[in-house]
């Protein structure tokens, strides 16, 4: 109880500190679950790829979140090969795979993440790039606006100026 105070990250990471912590068993299962994420990338198919991932792997189940329904049916049947491939390969000990339907899974609109597993800083740095080119449409879009309307004043103005 005496030794619960606020540490520092740095201290965190330091070598005897890391070894002991839990964060070292969080970071060891984040690196697993992105290498089992691109084997299984690697033989999904072609239509299935940019709609799936891993999600967890625990108790010797594989759970697997998928975008919709109708993706998940597409999934069930690939279910055997997958199941067959993982377990010669890399899960010996795999059980089964559980699909989730996760309809917060957008890849689409996030296609500056080209990995569903981004890291913070990438995903801002895509966000300040988005947001830079929106701003530089808006802007050439009222330029756009205001040289259509010098034009309808110039256009005016010479009408004006021939009818006198």
């Amino acid at each position: 109880m005496c030794d619960n105070y606020p540490k520092t990250f740095s201290f965190l990471l330091q070598e005897d500190q890391f070894r002991k912590s839990k964060l070292k068993m969080i970071h060891e299962k984040a690196k697993l679950l992105i290498r089992l994420n691109k084997i299984v990338l690697r033989i999904l198919p072609k239509d299935l790829k940019n709609k799936c991932r891993v999600a967890n792997y625990r108790d010797f189940i594989l759970i697997l979140e998928v975008i919709n329904a109708s993706r998940k049916m597409r999934l069930c049947f690939e279910l055997p090969l997958l199941i067959k491939v993982l377990k010669d390969s890399v899960l010996p000990a795999l059980s089964s795979i559980h699909i989730i339907v996760n309809p917060y899974l957008s890849f689409d609109e996030d296609a500056f993440c080209e990995d569903t597993y981004c890291s913070l800083s990438e995903q801002i740095v895509n966000s300040y790039r988005l947001s830079k080119m929106k701003e530089s449409f808006r802007n050439s879009m009222k330029r756009e606006e205001n040289l259509e309307i010098q034009l309808m004043k110039l256009n005016y103005l010479l009408l004006k100026k021939k009818m006198k």
